[in-house]
């Protein structure tokens, strides 16, 4: 027989003013946001420490921060808020996902060319649902939902966070490009050497694509004279300014490559799943409903057919 659950130190208040300055950094936005008066925002923070025995904001300056203590409690209280939204979610009528927030978090490739039609699908017929989507890279996306900072995900690499449920959803690949203009555009073949003559757009730290053109180009990738352009879009316009070459998905290139302002280098492409992570236990039927349609749809007609070439 299981024992009844503890009754905890601290209230839902002093918890709920705990992540709300977690997220915020600033009691005037946090109170605002409660819609509560600075100094009670204050007494539920001094509150929660004093029961816990812990100091969890520092002074610096005029701002205040979470102290190493606060940080280490901040995902564990995001999911025992997140628990109790969809408590009052669920106790609300939300088993036929009328209303309800989702909240996903989703790479750069994903937000533009796999989710808009999934949310188009999900959100028909449901005016009473809202979504908030957070983009960032494959890393960025598994820690907030590994924290409870969102329901779902979307990425592009292999899973940066253990404990993550996954689903595969399409098959992508990268593929290394340049301009229709560059002298690579018009090799017939292109090795590494060649590659490592040429300058290289680089991805922002922790990009899923990043990490596979890593693999790609092997030692040339450490060794190549490298522009760290950071977002997907800004190296695109790299490329098609003719600043050098990059790695990048087919899908987001094949307007330019179709239109022939973008070539596609003789060069091994390299495939890859995008996938929907969640944590094994998510909160709200409205995540849920989403979950099952990202799981049970068709995701071909999104992804274009691998074109593969012998490297």
């Amino acid at each position: 027989m299981s024992e009844a659950p503890q009754r905890p130190r601290f209230t839902v208040d002093q918890l709920l003013a705990f992540v709300g300055m977690i997220e915020m950094r600033n009691v005037t936005k946090t109170a605002e946001s409660f819609h509560l008066s600075q100094s009670t925002i204050t007494h539920h923070l001094k509150s929660f420490q004093q029961v816990l025995g812990l100091r969890l904001f520092e002074q610096v300056g005029r701002n205040i921060r979470p102290t190493d203590a606060g940080m280490e409690l901040a995902s564990s209280a995001r999911a025992a808020v997140s628990a109790m939204r969809a408590l009052t979610d669920a106790a609300a009528g939300l088993s036929k996902v009328e209303t309800g927030v989702v909240g996903i978090a989703a790479s750069q490739t994903t937000v533009s060319h796999y989710l808009p039609d999934v949310l188009g699908e999900f959100l028909a017929g449901r005016p009473g649902v809202s979504v908030h989507v957070v983009p960032g890279n494959t890393v960025d996306v598994c820690r907030r939902v590994a924290s409870a900072e969102v329901d779902l995900g979307l990425i592009e690499g292999p899973l940066a966070v253990r404990g993550l449920r996954e689903h595969r959803l399409a098959r992508d690949e990268v593929i290394l490009v340049v301009a229709s203009t560059h002298p690579l555009a018009t090799q017939g073949r292109v090795s590494r050497s060649d590659l490592s003559k040429v300058r290289y757009l680089a991805r922002e730290v922790g990009s899923g694509t990043e990490l596979i053109a890593e693999d790609m180009l092997k030692e040339v990738y450490q060794v190549v004279s490298r522009i760290q352009v950071g977002q997907l879009d800004a190296v695109r316009s790299g490329v098609l300014a003719g600043i050098g070459f990059a790695a990048l998905p087919r899908l987001a290139v094949q307007n330019e490559i179709d239109a022939g302002r973008l070539a596609v280098l003789p060069f091994q492409a390299h495939s890859r799943w995008i996938r929907a992570v969640r944590r094994p236990n998510m909160s709200g039927p409205a995540a849920e409903a989403l979950w099952s349609l990202m799981r049970n749809r068709d995701w071909s007609r999104v992804a274009p057919k691998p074109h593969h070439v012998a490297g």
